[in-house]
């Protein structure tokens, strides 16, 4: 893993996350634990469920206790971790919510041998006001991102398939890393995975300088050949300039492959003519 990798992994979650049990304990929950392993693994991440166990024990007074225990494998990046976790079968709990609970157990287990969440175990309980220590990622595309993975997660859509979504939502030539989405663009993402923009086209991006040169760059046409074709500085384009130049470039690539055609037609041991 990378320096920056661990960083987020054992970043102390906001005190506005954390909860306190009825003996005094703090935990966060599960969800959080899966958003801060999508955050530092770009979603790639998985985990296992190996086993399923029922414990029945006495309890106080001859009651019957039921323990529900799940062993969980935790894999990312090639890094593995296996817990156990457990669940006690409560009144008014079924035994699917017990399994959940789990195997949420077990994850968050594994997580934490990762260094996800061990602020928890620190006997000083951060206040609501108090700053972070340290080198945080701020906001920027990071929670955005964590949530356009959380919600591909929840609609079971694979990575690829992610980054098609993005590339037709953002309107761009080849498909984006999330992990490097701008603010806007992450939100214009998120909101068609929300399913928010049925009602309109997916947005495109307006054409800047970089991404003309960029276009310009796939045709074969390097920085200095592209604005010496203009008499005018790319900078003072608008978008109307921007359609028209690309056409002129493309005719140009066009014509250029087609007398490259042609000269290879006339080399050495062409018969052409004869």
């Amino acid at each position: 893993m990378t320096p920056e990798q661990l960083e987020i992994l054992r970043r102390p979650f906001p005190p506005e996350l954390i909860l306190k049990r009825h003996d005094g304990l703090r935990y966060v929950e599960g969800i959080h634990y899966c958003d801060r392993l999508t955050e530092a693994f770009n979603g790639d991440w998985s985990f296992e469920i190996l086993s399923m166990d029922e414990v029945e024990s006495k309890g106080p007074r001859g009651s019957v206790v039921v323990e529900v225990s799940a062993c969980v494998t935790l894999q990312a990046e090639g890094v593995e971790r296996t817990q156990f976790g457990c669940q006690a079968l409560n009144t008014g709990m079924t035994r699917g919510e017990a399994r959940k609970a789990a195997v949420t157990d077990a994850l968050k287990k594994a997580a934490s041998t990762l260094g996800v969440g061990m602020d928890l175990y620190s006997k000083v309980e951060p206040q609501k006001d108090q700053k972070p220590v340290g080198p945080v990622r701020g906001p920027r595309s990071t929670d955005l991102r964590s949530e356009i993975f959380r919600i591909a997660r929840s609609k079971n859509i694979e990575m690829s398939a992610l980054g098609n979504i993005a590339q037709r939502a953002l309107g761009v030539r080849t498909s984006p890393k999330i992990k490097d989405l701008s603010d806007t663009d992450a939100r214009i993402v998120l909101d068609v995975l929300e399913g928010k923009d049925e009602t309109k086209p997916p947005a495109k991006k307006e054409p800047t300088v970089s991404s003309f040169l960029a276009w310009c760059e796939e045709l074969g046409f390097s920085e200095p050949m592209v604005r010496s074709t203009f008499s005018n500085p790319l900078e003072q384009f608008r978008k109307e300039d921007f359609l028209r130049a690309a056409r002129t470039m493309k005719d140009l690539a066009e014509q250029m492959a087609k007398d490259a055609i042609d000269d290879l037609g006339d080399g050495p041991g062409n018969t052409k003519g004869t």
